[in-house]
């Protein structure tokens, strides 16, 4: 053998191990915590209401009475907000505050927190009767302190605008206003609509889009269909140029009486300073969108994702899940792909998926997707009584997950159904939420760890009716999944009160969390995803 032909057998020796390191090194690794102070009293009176941003080593958690989100149209009495700097490390409490604000002669009405612009803020309003307008302010305080200088005026927001009378706007009750950050962190939307007041019946969709520095670009507010008896903001985006992006379900019969009349109808909006524009969906003439949800994709393009039927199905039935992206040049949405889900057995009979519901749309680097849905609704269903009688019964369930990743044309490159069935008199205890970080995307939910082996062997699942464990669920590139118990420390075991994710960049995400399922007693959890690979 020749020398050259050596070098060419040793080559192609070397390829099979080329190709392991190089999958190797493709193979994307999250590390993940999940922390809480276990022995720490949880809150009574007080609940988490937001989670933004503090420093290298804390955060900021909004306290209200209940842990009420939906502020709109609340005094500050009823609101009975905290501000609390939480250590991330230990998650001890590291201060807490109520900073007062002034402006002028009059009280201000308290709004929401955010972190934008590497810096904390306070966000409030008050009327301004004699230009008829309402004013939005800031107040930039110290992560750590909760001090700062004077206030600062953002905009002055006419009442035309909202389309209300003066008498709508009190001095000292909260408007509504939440924040949505672009990810490129240069643009920062102050918006109001239905879902942020308990004024929800008329209240407008009102966008105040700022700057870095800032510097309101645009104020409007969004028209939608005049017959709509409700207008539910599904999600709201930021793009990199200062626009809104509103998905709203147009609600135009709450209560259908006939089949063939679903009652409402899904459309994209874009708001900017030029004003809207409007992308409604559509799936052609028989199937038609039953939830949907968009994000970003890499490349700053549109896509929507959600679940779809058709009238052939019993409107609690589901057949699949579409997929379309938006061509913004045409202003049209192209034909979805679509891809069925698995068909259940219901006495030995294959029926389509009922009670499905959107969890989340993740956007991954290739420009595919992550595909979040799951069972939720009331069902009647047979379980045991303390005699161990099999008994019906009628109550909330939330069953199986049913999770896609799609290519960057559509198609499912997998679909994996995560067995599941936790009953209780309402969703709240099986509510379940996930994060996509570095392209692998995670569950988090309550269940039973024993079902953690019975799904590994691919055997039944127990029920799940109380407190057991909260579980992180980590899937792999080939749709397969491992599990793991979290929230747990020194015999004493958290569980997730999943209402809302509040992302803080930098890979940290908080929750509520709770000691069992009764919602009286709550603390604060952080997720903290990291690369890794890094030491």
């Amino acid at each position: 053998m020749n020398i050259s032909s050596s070098l060419r057998s040793a080559a192609i020796a070397l390829i099979p191990a080329l190709l392991i390191t190089a999958a190797k090194a493709q193979q994307s690794t999250v590390r993940v915590k999940v922390k809480a102070d276990l022995n720490a009293p949880p809150d009574r009176e007080l609940g988490l209401a937001k989670t933004v941003y503090g420093d290298a080593g804390s955060f900021i958690a909004l306290k209200t009475l209940g842990g009420k989100t939906v502020l709109g149209g609340l005094s500050e009495a009823e609101i009975g907000w905290q501000l609390q700097v939480v250590a991330s490390d230990k998650m001890n409490l590291v201060k807490h505050d109520h900073p007062k604000v002034v402006w002028g002669i009059g009280p201000l009405a308290f709004e929401t927190i955010e972190t934008f612009g590497k810096q904390f803020r306070m966000l409030l309003s008050k009327p301004d009767p004699e230009h008829g307008s309402l004013m939005l302010i800031e107040q930039v305080l110290s992560p750590r302190s909760l001090t700062g200088r004077a206030a600062a005026k953002v905009a002055d927001i006419p009442y035309d605008l909202f389309g209300k009378t003066p008498d709508y706007f009190k001095p000292g009750v909260t408007v509504g206003f939440t924040t949505t950050l672009a990810d490129n962190g240069q643009h920062m939307l102050i918006g109001l609509t239905p879902a942020s007041t308990t004024r929800s019946a008329g209240s407008p969709i009102v966008g105040v889009m700022v700057d870095a520095k800032m510097q309101p670009t645009w104020a409007r507010s969004l028209a939608t269909e005049p017959g709509n008896v409700r207008t539910d903001v599904v999600n709201t985006l930021v793009d990199g140029n200062g626009a809104a992006w509103y998905l709203v379900r147009n609600v135009s019969n709450a209560a259908p009486k006939v089949k063939e009349e679903l009652g409402y109808s899904y459309c994209l909006y874009r708001l900017d300073s030029a004003g809207q524009q409007a992308f409604p969906l559509a799936l052609g003439k028989k199937d038609f969108v039953q939830e949907a949800q968009v994000a970003f994709l890499p490349d700053g393009r549109v896509t929507c994702a959600g679940i779809y039927s058709n009238n052939e199905a019993n409107r609690d039935e589901s057949i699949g899940i579409f997929q379309m992206t938006l061509d913004q040049a045409s202003g049209k949405w192209p034909m979805a792909t679509r891809t069925p889900f698995n068909l259940r057995t219901v006495k030995k009979v294959e029926r389509l998926q009922a009670n499905m519901h959107m969890e989340r749309v993740w956007a991954k680097s290739d420009g595919g997707l992550f595909v979040v849905a799951h069972r939720s609704g009331m069902e009647t269903h047979t379980v045991s009584d303390l005699s161990g009688k099999k008994v019906e019964k009628t109550e909330w369930v939330n069953g199986n997950f049913h999770v896609m990743a799609l290519d960057a044309s559509g198609s499912a490159t997998w679909y994996t159904e995560v067995p599941r069935e936790m009953s209780f008199t309402n969703d709240g205890p099986g509510k379940a939420f996930s994060i996509a970080q570095g392209n692998v995307l995670f569950l988090f939910f309550n269940d039973d760890a024993g079902n953690i082996d019975l799904r590994k062997k691919k055997l039944p699942i127990e029920p799940v009716d109380k407190p057991k464990d909260a579980l992180m669920l980590e899937f792999k590139d080939d749709g397969g999944y491992k599990e793991r118990t979290v929230l747990a420390e020194g015999g004493k075991q958290g569980f997730f009160d999943a209402d809302a994710i509040w992302p803080m960049g930098n890979g940290l995400f908080g929750l509520e969390g709770a000691p069992d399922f009764r919602k009286d007693r709550t603390f604060t959890v952080l997720i903290e995803m990291g690369d890794g690979n890094s030491r």
